[in-house]
């Protein structure tokens, strides 16, 4: 795993002690450390970094100002805030700048996992112009305010299926699609699930999360036509072929984590060619009247425009997001059918149609499609 990682805090201490750590635990990664907004930018200039993890309050230039201005002059790069006990402004701030936030000190083993899953995750997707559309403020126009406001309540050491359920209202495309789940026949509950604090009990933190997340994607107005009925089609297949999934889990034995991962990879499962809808343009729509009912000429057709196949897509999409790296996991697994035969791999195998699994990886002509600017 080679990354480049650029660490900003303007507290010397926190900085030498991470530095120490790190380079035991991430030996191939290559550490940059900046004390100041203006010493990191300086520094990106230099060398591009994957990851930024920035402080919120810093004198002079804020974290969040930062971010913004790597967002902008490199949108490819992960944006990662940390922060102690920040002001609710500045907070509220970074929301729209950063894909995850840190409370800081952050557990050095929990760094080097977020680390490695997203080095993990990034690797497949090779084309620059490709990350930069992925990990660029404003892709997919959901509300990442609102995004992060759920995940940062979902993540929460105090939080509560109540205190989520105040949020998850908020959206009722996103209430709608979590009391639709519950109330089916996986669950079958004794009597029907009224209440999201209910369902979210039900069906957990980890899937209530991935259900938010797909349903802001889709609550956005100003998809083209192509692009929502991508979407449409992402969730609609996704929540029943996620119900089959957890069936065929419980029958299989799977633990209750495991589970949960196949699950989330089902309900993703065609989340990668909504991505590819919404970067490729007019290329894509070409690819898919050319491909017509065929599913597998559309895997082979996106893996020549894209240079990777649409489950690695997902899964680095959603990793940059936070989503549960085992899910993340069960997603990439899809690119492969015969790569593993764990349970959850057979699982996902059974039940998914084996047209909606790649062929063999064939190398593209490496230039964006039509109508995606070229990022480098």
């Amino acid at each position: 795993m080679n990354l480049r990682l650029l660490f900003v805090d303007d507290d010397a201490m926190l900085l030498n002690s991470t530095r120490r750590q790190l380079r035991l635990k991430l030996p191939d990664c290559e550490l940059a450390f900046c004390r100041s907004a203006a010493e990191a930018m300086r520094h990106v200039e230099q060398a591009t970094p994957d990851i930024i993890l920035s402080d919120v309050r810093m004198p002079d230039v804020d974290g969040p100002e930062l971010l913004r201005r790597v967002s902008l002059a490199h949108p490819e790069t992960i944006r990662i805030a940390w922060t102690g006990q920040s002001e609710t402004r500045q907070i509220q701030r970074v929301f729209g700048v950063a894909h995850q936030i840190l409370s800081k000190p952050c557990p050095t083993e929990k760094l080097v996992h977020l680390i490695s899953s997203l080095g993990e995750f990034r690797h497949p997707i090779r084309r620059s112009w490709l990350l930069a559309k992925l990990t660029a403020p404003g892709n997919g126009h959901f509300d990442a305010s609102r995004l992060h406001r759920v995940l940062q309540r979902l993540d929460a050491p105090e939080s509560s299926a109540r205190s989520i359920a105040a949020l998850i209202d908020e959206s009722p495309m996103a209430r709608a699609r979590l009391l639709g789940l519950a109330n089916s026949p996986f669950f079958s509950p004794a009597v029907p699930v009224v209440e999201t604090s209910q369902a979210i009990t039900l069906v957990g933190f980890d899937m209530v999360k991935a259900i938010f997340i797909a349903s802001e994607l889709n609550s956005a107005q100003d998809h083209p036509p192509a692009v929502a009925g991508e979407i449409r089609r992402c969730l609609d297949d996704g929540i029943e072929m996620s119900i089959r999934v957890g069936r065929s889990a419980s029958r299989e034995g799977l633990g209750e984590v495991e589970r949960s991962a196949a699950m989330i990879a089902a309900l993703f499962h065609r989340f990668g060619a909504v991505q590819f809808a919404i970067h490729g343009a007019e290329d894509y729509v070409d690819a898919r009247q050319t491909a017509g009912a065929d599913s597998e000429a559309l895997l082979q057709l996106e893996q020549a425009l894209f240079g990777v196949d649409r489950f690695s897509v997902a899964a680095y999409f959603l990793s940059v997001w936070g989503l549960a790296p085992k899910a993340c996991q069960a997603i990439a697994s899809l690119a492969n059918r015969t790569e593993s035969d764990s349970p959850m791999a057979r699982v996902l195998r059974e039940v998914l149609s084996p047209s909606e699994t790649p062929p063999a990886v064939r190398r593209g002509v490496d230039r964006p499609p039509v109508g995606a600017p070229e990022w480098g």
